[in-house]
């Protein structure tokens, strides 16, 4: 995780401290195994607002481009054509990294508020709609086909087999407004060695949405999917 940190760093600070920082990130490295405590790097950070944090990176992925401003990037920012296109945001608002949070995108305990979601191509994506994709995991026998009552809007889906090998997931389906529907596969909280949540969303094309968040955070499960989603057509190049 704190590598990831420091990659994204050393792409959005001044070009001027560039070759002296990226010394100290390696001797730190050579001498620790990982990157510098997260404390030691925020303060290198651009100012909040400053043009360094307004920087985009075209980048397409299938039949759809998107402008993405750089401190969403989860690694390297990408640029033309990509299979897979990682970035990330805090919740509750989808802050992207900045020195206020930066300590925050750095916490992977089953309390972080970081919500992960990467734009995928696949040549072929077999299940468009939350809906799909839960038919075709009851048709193989991995859910039942009737669901438990839950909480929060979602209808539980238990495995068929709890000691196969999905053994700790649970699955989650909701809709929310006239049309939106929401698959979540849900490692247990206490599942080693950071529970989560995955959802997939169909773009269109051979482009996907994919997000995950911490298991316990799904009492905010309409708010993510709204703003992970809203979020990714906001960057859609228009024309």
């Amino acid at each position: 995780m704190r590598s990831l940190l420091a990659s994204h760093l050393r792409q959005l600070m001044p070009r001027i401290f560039f070759t002296g920082i990226l010394l100290a990130v390696q001797a730190t490295t050579i001498a620790f195994g990982q990157t510098s405590a997260p404390n030691g790097g925020k303060n290198l950070l651009p100012p909040p607002g400053s043009p360094a944090w307004r920087e985009s990176v075209d980048v397409t992925v299938g039949e759809i481009s998107f402008r993405v401003p750089k401190p969403y990037f989860r690694t390297e920012a990408h640029v033309g054509r990509a299979t897979l296109v990682g970035m990330w945001a805090l919740l509750p608002d989808f802050a992207p990294l900045s020195s206020d949070n930066f300590d925050s995108f750095d916490d992977n305990t089953p309390d972080s508020k970081v919500v992960s979601f990467a734009l995928r191509y696949a040549s072929r994506f077999r299940y468009p709609t939350p809906r799909d994709q839960l038919g075709d995991l009851v048709k193989r026998g991995v859910l039942v086909a009737h669901p438990m009552p839950g909480a929060l809007g979602l209808a539980r889906y238990p495995l068929k087999n709890p000691e196969g090998v999905d053994a700790g997931h649970d699955y989650f389906f909701g809709q929310y407004g006239p049309e939106r529907t929401v698959l979540l596969d849900c490692t247990r909280d206490g599942v080693p060695p950071s529970p989560s949540c995955l959802a997939k969303v169909y773009l269109g094309g051979s482009a996907y949405l994919e997000y995950n968040f911490k298991t316990r955070q799904v009492q905010q499960w309409r708010n993510i999917d709204e703003k992970v989603r809203f979020l990714i057509e906001s960057f859609k190049r228009q024309g």
